[in-house]
């Protein structure tokens, strides 16, 4: 829709047919799902290219790249024009393009996920997902992840996109690159 702020996320994979490589598209505001790519066969280029025609569909869509394995996927991004988020560890640090995710970062993003799941804030109608989330656990190590055979891609694409869209000034429209908020870490809640 015109005017409407969306946000997408990409959880990437080596499209040699283990993994999927998911894309989803969030309305940042309401966080209603409009779309999703998910694929195991392309290159993580090719992927990239079905995502920034998507990017661009959703009125230039904020997003956002997990950097373990989205090298190509970023590089392929920005070359199309597509905003991405940039990670700041530090408040004073321009930040460098995708999400790093460690044990940490994780833990965080998969937290802002239940938490718009348990407030029932995030509408989604992606089997896929949800199945997915039935089947996401937290495993012996303490490492929240699908269970031994099941894929936990389109759950870890979607906690991104949730992390996104709660970051600052994720709902307001902006077109030109310079412009992109750089987001530390921030929670906000959503009411139901």
């Amino acid at each position: 829709r015109p005017g409407v702020s969306y946000v997408m996320a990409t959880d990437g994979a080596e499209g040699k047919g283990r993994d999927y490589t998911v894309t989803h598209v969030l309305d940042a505001a309401t966080l209603v799902h409009c779309a999703t790519i998910r694929e195991r066969e392309l290159e993580p280029g090719a992927h990239a290219e079905l995502a920034a025609q998507l990017a661009a569909w959703y009125n230039n869509a904020w997003s956002i790249v997990e950097r373990s394995r989205g090298e190509a996927i970023i590089a392929t991004l920005a070359v199309r024009g597509t905003r991405l988020y940039r990670h700041r560890e530090r408040p004073e640090s321009e930040g460098t393009v995708g999400f790093p995710t460690n044990m940490q970062t994780r833990r965080i993003i998969i937290d802002m996920l239940g938490d718009v799941i348990a407030a029932r804030s995030l509408r989604s109608f992606d089997r896929v997902f949800w199945g997915e989330c039935g089947t996401f656990i937290v495993n012996q190590n303490g490492r929240a992840e699908g269970a031994v055979g099941m894929h936990d891609d389109s759950v870890m694409a979607m906690a991104l996109a949730v992390y996104l869209a709660m970051q600052p000034n994720a709902t307001r429209q902006r077109l030109e690159h310079d412009t992109v908020p750089q987001g530390p870490i921030v929670a906000r809640r959503w009411a139901s």
